[in-house]
């Protein structure tokens, strides 16, 4: 069972996602995860890294 996860709405479903090419590996105080995410794709959409920033999910290194 994977997650999957729509970024920049907030409980809808996005009319145009745009699928991300890799899953991404997120590191939480219960585990490590790997989940798929959809970009929002709408026309007024922002970047994708805006897009994950907003969601909380920060690069680590």
């Amino acid at each position: 069972i994977g997650l999957h996860i729509q970024l920049n709405h907030q409980s809808l479903k996005c009319p145009i996602p745009i699928p991300c090419h890799v899953k991404l590996r997120i590191l939480h105080m219960m585990g490590i995860h790997d989940i798929a995410i959809d970009y929002c794709g709408c026309e007024q959409q922002i970047p994708q890294h805006i897009q994950l920033l907003r969601h909380g999910w920060y690069p680590a290194s």
